[in-house]
């Protein structure tokens, strides 16, 4: 009975301490922490002559989490960043994936917005009330495509069957780049691969393939894995 009667009292407990954590908004209690996050750099970007405290903080959002989880992640962020820095106006958070290129590229997760309104313009309005406001995309939430490595041998597709372009550089795909042209179901093999993130809706991978001796360039839509 007594054995009985304490693991009702430690189970109420972990669910008070869960429910409280709920509210404050700092983790999750089910299923482990889904809300953890890791720093990757901050830039001031402050306005009117530095009266306007404004900054921007990017951090690594583990994968695999839901939409939910993401959410909480962005609210855990804002609320320890916010209150470890000095006075801000305004405060965005950026989130990135594990692989993505957080010095150069943009966001690819979402971001968060803690400002008058919840509008980054109004950083300077002293009179509107605090607010989040959190925008996520859909490439974080998309099945992970597959990459071809180095030396996989691949076979050069075409929806309309029509020939391909191979290109001599990577990204430049006017028609003065063009190295050469190859039919459908002609083989090659990769030698490198570059996957560039546009927005946190869309990225492209692009592959250095070499065929018959030739090095070009093609996008992913154009191979695919060769039967042989």
């Amino acid at each position: 009975m007594i054995r009985s009667e304490f693991t009702i009292l430690k189970v109420g407990m972990v669910v008070l301490i869960c429910f409280v954590g709920f509210l404050s908004m700092t983790s999750n209690c089910f299923g482990g922490d889904n809300s953890s996050y890791k720093l990757l750099s901050e830039r001031n970007v402050d306005a009117m002559g530095g009266l306007v405290k404004r900054q921007v903080v990017r951090i690594e959002i583990p994968e695999g989490r839901t939409r939910e989880d993401v959410e909480a992640t962005f609210k855990r962020a804002v609320k320890e960043i916010y209150a470890s820095r000095k006075k801000l106006n305004a405060l965005s958070v950026e989130g990135f994936r594990p692989q993505d290129d957080y010095k150069t590229g943009p966001y690819t997760i979402g971001e968060a917005v803690y400002a008058p309104n919840g509008n980054w313009a109004e950083a300077a309005n002293k009179t509107a009330p605090m607010k989040i406001n959190i925008t996520l995309g859909t490439l974080y939430f998309k099945s992970k495509k597959v990459i071809f490595e180095k030396g996989t041998m691949v076979e050069f597709v075409s929806s309309e069957g029509k020939d391909i372009e191979i290109f001599k550089t990577q990204g430049n795909w006017k028609d003065e780049n063009i190295l050469m042209v190859v039919k459908p179901g002609q083989a090659g093999k990769v030698l490198q691969s570059k996957t560039t993130v546009y927005s946190p809706e869309m990225s492209d991978t692009e592959y250095q393939i070499e065929i018959d001796g030739k090095v070009g360039w093609i996008g992913e839509s154009g191979i695919k894995a060769s039967n042989d």
